[in-house]
């Protein structure tokens, strides 16, 4: 099938948007936290530490709710957060990230095939919807049979075998936001029930340790690197 040229603009215009997005989320905390932190440093009054303290609180739960949806920018807004605020917040959006991305895996974990098919044939995916009928008697290990005959020979193996090997490193691939992003990814990976949920929360909790890590423990070289690069 070849590319409609529709879709370049279109796509264009949905990085844009994404671009604007987070740049925009970033400008407003950045200028939030720049006014409490004066207003401690002046007034050094606990209204203020408070207020700082459940502005950080509410971003955090509102960036988890961000996460958890497809194509929503979250993860990036919680790489703005640890860019901006520095070590200190590295492991509360750990958590926070963590948190959004295991409600989105178990809520497609645990949502009804009815309600998902339902959902499905209003949005007019049909062929979605068959499947939906099409997978839902079936076990894990045939579930796990028909993705090992769709998949080319060469790859199957590592899907099928090393399906939480994949699901971690796609989270972390730049650019998967075409598929849905974290929360789609994680959406996806429950409505398949190709992974329990023990092992898929402990996929995300080690998938999305790296960077928050590496703000955390070396921050000094990341900042002279950054540094680096904008000037």
């Amino acid at each position: 099938m070849e590319p409609n040229p529709a879709d370049t603009p279109r796509s264009f215009a949905k990085t844009a948007v994404r671009i604007a997005v987070i740049v925009a989320f970033a400008f407003v905390i950045y200028q939030l936290l720049n006014w409490l932190n004066l207003q401690i440093e002046t007034q050094g009054s606990r209204t203020s530490k408070f207020m700082f303290t459940s502005l950080i609180l509410l971003i955090l739960l509102v960036y988890a709710v961000l996460i958890a949806i497809p194509f929503v920018p979250g993860i990036e807004i919680g790489l703005s957060l640890m860019l901006l605020q520095g070590p200190e917040i590295a492991p509360l959006v750990y958590v926070f990230t963590v948190l959004g991305l295991s409600l989105s895996y178990l809520a497609g974990r645990f949502l009804p095939y009815s309600y998902v098919k339902r959902v499905l044939s209003e949005l007019g995916l049909q062929r979605a919807s068959r499947l939906i009928d099409r997978i839902q008697p079936l076990s894990t290990r045939q579930r796990l049979d028909i993705l090992q005959q769709k998949l080319p020979r060469f790859i199957a193996p590592v899907f099928v075998q090393w399906r939480y090997v994949v699901l971690g490193l796609s989270l972390s691939v730049p650019g998967n936001a075409v598929v849905g992003g974290g929360g789609g990814i994680c959406l996806l990976a429950g409505l398949t029930r190709l992974f329990t949920p023990g092992w898929a929360l402990l996929t995300l909790a080690i998938s999305v340790a790296p960077f928050p890590l590496l703000v955390y423990f070396m921050w000094d070289d990341v900042a002279l690197k950054l540094g680096n690069l904008a000037g």
